[in-house]
């Protein structure tokens, strides 16, 4: 056994093979509601209990398809996962005498077909050029979400990078 300290305080780090009838007693009061025992050639569970629910790593996407504009994307109503990140970049072709924007809008509750407004990216007329945009926005689960454009047909609106990750 070797002593360990952490900013929790100090704990023992044991094998599984050591947990003899005389070890054993020694760790009860720690394993409490909150103790643990780990066998540490598998990390599972040998002993204790958890009140906490584990949850499994983060649902992530690294430049997925971005959906069409004006397409209604879904989030699941997941008791696991609370929150999806949306989060990637814009590019804005503008001319000179037209604007290029593009809206991302959520739901504001669960099937009510309402959203807000929650990130605008917008190059304003007057100004020609290709711009690059980053937006992120999170969504709850169970929201719906989608991005519209409002520019002129003269000017390119592209959701260039779409990425998201969940948890």
């Amino acid at each position: 056994m070797a002593g360990r300290r952490n900013r929790y305080g100090t704990y023992d780090e044991i094998s599984r093979d050591a947990l003899g009838p005389g070890i054993l007693p020694r760790f009860a009061p720690a394993v409490a509601p909150h103790g643990h025992l780990f066998d540490g050639s598998t990390a599972q569970l040998v002993s204790g209990k958890h009140s906490y629910t584990e949850i499994p790593d983060a649902g992530l996407t690294q430049i997925a398809t971005a959906p069409a504009f004006g397409a209604v994307v879904s989030t699941s109503a997941s008791t696991v996962r609370k929150i999806r990140r949306v989060f990637g970049y814009f590019t804005l072709v503008t001319t000179s005498s037209d604007a290029a924007v593009i809206n991302c809008l959520v739901e504001t509750s669960a099937a009510s077909g309402s959203y807000n407004t929650v990130v605008i990216a917008q190059i304003p007329n007057n100004i020609a050029g290709t711009f690059k945009v980053p937006y992120q926005f999170e969504v709850v689960a169970g929201l719906r979400y989608k991005f519209t454009k409002g520019g002129a047909s003269s000017v390119t609106e592209t959701i260039s990078a779409y990425s998201y990750t969940e948890w």
